[in-house]
C-alpha cells in the first residue's frame, strides 16, 4: 500500500494543549502519530520547541464513489464538524474503511474515493453543539442503532446531518468511566447528558483508559447516555443535588465489543500494543493489539527474570484489530511482561499478577 510522509512547522502557543491532523487531495486525513481516528489522537503539549509530529498517509483507492452533505441545527444554521464515515454492516465487499473529512466553514462536505459499502454518517461539531449521526429529517440522533444507512455507490447527495446545541448551565462536573459488559475499557464513547425535558446539557468522549468527564452540568435529574459504534448503547438516570461540584456515574455498554469482521474493517494506522486489561488480573487478562499491515506476528509473555512463560502468538497475520486472553492459571503472583513483536515494531508492556 502506498503511503505519504509529510511534515511541517507550525507556531503553536506554549503551554497549548492539541491534536494534529494531516491530509492530501489524495490521501486520507490523518491524525498523529499512530493513530488515525480522532477519538484516539495523540495529545501534544506544547512546552517548548517540538519534533516528530509526522503522519504516515494512505493514498485514496481509485473509486467514483462520493458522499455530499451539510451539517446543520434545526433553524438551518450551518455548524462547522468532522465527519465520520462508519462501515455498516461488518463484511461489505469490497472491505469499507472508516472515514475522516471536515467540513467547511459553512457545514459542507464531501467525501471522495470510498469503496462501495454500507456506512453511517456522524458528524462530530468543533463546539457546543452534539455529535449526531445522519437520520433524515432528524435532529440529535446520537445512538448509532437508530441512524439511518447509506449505501456508497456512485454519487450520493443531500446527507445532511441534523445536530443539536448542548447548554450547559449548571457548575456540576460528571466523571466515570465506559466499560463492555467483559471489563474491558471502551476508549471513545460518546456520552451525552439530558435532562428529564429532552435539554442536552452536557457531552464528551472516553478516552484512553475509558475515563470521561462532563461539565457544567445542572442540577435536578439527568440521564447520562453512552454509544460506540459495535455496542449496545446504554444509560443511567442520576439526581444532582444542590451545591454538588463532582459526581460520579459509570456506563457499562452492552456486547463485548465489535466482531473481528467489524474491527477488522477499520483498518490501524500503526502497529500498537495496547495495555492488558484487567491489570492487576487474576488469573486471567485480555491482550489488544494493533497489526498495521500482514506481516509475521510473535507475542509472548516473560517472567521478571526474563524468562518466557507464554507464547501466545506466533504467526503471519492480516492488519486489522486483535486480542488473545492469558490464562496465568499456572503462574505464581509477580510482574509480567507481555512482548509484540511485528516486522520492525516491537513493544513491551508490564502485567501484575495478584493472587
Amino acid at each position: 500500500q502506498q503511503r505519504v510522509l509529510v511534515t511541517n512547522d507550525a507556531m503553536c502557543r506554549v503551554g497549548g494543549i492539541y491534536s494534529a491532523a494531516a491530509a492530501t487531495k489524495a490521501s486520507f486525513l490523518h491524525y498523529s502519530t499512530s493513530n488515525c481516528a480522532p477519538p484516539k489522537a495523540d495529545i501534544i503539549t506544547v512546552r517548548d520547541d517540538t519534533s516528530g509530529i509526522d503522519f504516515s498517509l494512505s493514498v485514496y483507492p481509485s473509486t467514483q464513489n462520493s458522499v455530499r452533505g451539510t451539517v446543520r441545527d434545526s433553524t438551518g444554521q450551518p455548524v462547522p464538524s468532522r465527519v465520520i464515515l462508519f462501515p455498516k454492516p461488518p463484511g461489505t465487499q469490497p472491505p469499507a474503511t472508516t472515514r475522516f473529512v471536515h467540513s467547511d466553514t459553512l457545514g459542507n462536505y464531501e467525501i471522495s474515493n470510498l469503496n462501495t459499502g454500507v456506512y453511517n454518517v456522524l458528524a462530530v461539531p468543533y463546539s457546543n453543539f452534539v455529535a449526531s449521526f445522519f437520520k433524515e429529517n432528524a435532529y440529535g440522533v446520537i445512538h448509532w442503532q437508530q441512524s439511518d444507512s447509506i449505501v456508497a455507490s456512485g454519487l450520493l447527495t443531500n446527507i445532511n446531518v441534523g445536530v443539536v446545541p448542548v447548554v450547559s448551565p449548571g457548575l456540576t462536573r460528571i466523571t466515570g468511566g465506559v466499560t463492555a459488559l467483559s471489563g474491558i475499557p471502551i476508549t471513545g464513547s460518546r456520552l451525552v447528558v439530558r435532562t428529564v425535558d429532552g435539554q442536552t446539557v452536557g457531552y464528551g468522549v472516553s478516552d484512553g483508559t475509558g475515563s470521561f468527564s462532563i461539565d457544567a452540568v445542572p442540577t435536578g435529574q439527568v440521564t447520562v447516555y453512552g454509544d460506540r459504534n459495535g455496542f449496545t448503547a446504554a444509560q443511567g438516570t442520576i439526581v444532582i443535588p444542590p451545591n454538588t461540584y463532582t459526581i460520579n456515574s459509570n456506563i457499562v455498554l452492552g456486547g463485548n465489543g465489535p466482531t473481528l469482521l467489524e474491527e477488522e474493517s477499520v483498518l490501524p494506522c500503526a502497529f500498537e500494543l495496547h495495555q492488558s486489561f484487567p491489570n492487576p488480573f487474576n488469573p486471567a487478562t485480555t491482550i489488544r493489539y494493533s497489526v498495521q499491515e500482514r506481516t509475521r506476528v510473535v507475542l509472548k509473555v516473560f517472567n521478571i527474570l526474563g524468562e518466557e512463560v507464554a507464547s501466545l502468538v506466533d504467526e503471519v497475520q492480516d492488519a486489522g484489530s486483535k486480542s488473545v486472553r492469558f490464562d496465568a492459571s499456572g503462574l505464581a503472583s509477580g510482574v509480567y511482561f507481555c512482548r509484540l513483536e511485528a516486522g520492525s515494531f516491537a513493544n513491551t508492556k508490564k502485567m501484575l499478577l495478584l493472587r
